[in-house]
């Protein structure tokens, strides 16, 4: 099954997602700077919406959603928000992690340092990791403690994420062999988390019980390990120098994301959720 044809019971929603995060882009620029007419900031802006205007796959406001809607949420102001705020976190990664890669490409586009230098590119990436954070402060409707566990789980997800990057320079720099835990730890803070989060957050913001928090988490964490495996397969630049068959892996993986969710009501959602995990399979 195709991305799009998974996406269907949330495609209106992935729209609003993008339209947002150009918006509170936008906002940022005006706010810093007055009317935004500077040349400072056309040139801020020039080099942001380069940026979003490279959409990707989406599957990180797709896991938000999936997430609150398995529990019967409907799909609000306070979820958009989320998701937009789970993406910047992601947008901002892959803009410091192209420059630790030293990546010439992403989507087939110059990537960000490539275009407009190493510096700014830093910047681009701090300024979106900001606005991510700003985002959760401002979720229209929802109480203190919750924005505050919202707050409390990106901020731990961005520290492990730079933990995971560091981990995997130090094994690169070292030229070492790993064993499969240290590869797995290494997936786990730099891509399963994310998706982990997104899941836990749309969740939360759905007001799913605590049990299905929990399942939903644990479903997002299964799906990052198979979705950076396949990736890894695809790439051909694994760390991992054993002998080891990656999607294999990925599919116990996708088999275990499937189960996460197995107690959940049965819903076109969660069949699409499951096909999600499957999707990765076919896409690596």
């Amino acid at each position: 099954m195709k991305l799009d044809e998974i996406y269907r019971p949330i495609e209106s929603d992935l729209g609003r997602v993008q339209r947002l995060l150009k918006n509170e882009m936008e906002r940022v620029i005006v706010h810093e700077r007055g009317d935004g007419n500077s040349k400072y900031d056309k040139f801020t802006r020039k080099a942001i919406n380069y940026l979003l205007t490279q959409p990707g796959k989406h599957l990180r406001p797709a896991l938000v959603f999936f997430s609150a809607r398995s529990v019967g949420a409907d799909i609000d102001e306070p979820l958009i928000r989320m998701a937009a705020a789970v993406e910047l976190i992601h947008s901002a990664s892959l803009v410091h992690d192209d420059i630790i890669d030293e990546a010439e490409k992403r989507r087939n586009l110059l990537s960000v340092h490539k275009k407009y230098g190493v510096k700014i590119a830093i910047l681009i990436g701090d300024i979106l990791f900001a606005q991510s954070f700003d985002i959760i402060a401002g979720l229209p409707g929802v109480d203190s403690d919750t924005k505050v566990r919202l707050y409390e789980i990106l901020s731990d997800l961005a520290r492990r994420m730079c933990y995971g990057e560091i981990f995997e320079q130090q094994i690169l720099d070292g030229g070492e062999s790993i064993g499969r835990e240290d590869y797995l730890r290494v997936l786990e803070f730099k891509t399963a988390l994310l998706m982990s989060a997104a899941c836990r957050c749309g969740a939360i913001l759905g007001g799913a019980a605590p049990d299905d928090v929990e399942a939903l988490a644990s479903y997002g964490l299964n799906y990052g390990y198979a979705y950076q495996l396949a990736d890894d397969n695809r790439d051909g630049d694994s760390i991992f120098s054993e002998d080891l068959n990656l999607m294999d892996l990925a599919s116990e993986f996708v088999a275990t994301a499937s189960t996460n969710i197995e107690n959940l009501p049965v819903t076109e959602v969660t069949k699409s959720m499951t096909t999600f995990a499957e999707y990765i399979l076919s896409a690596g």
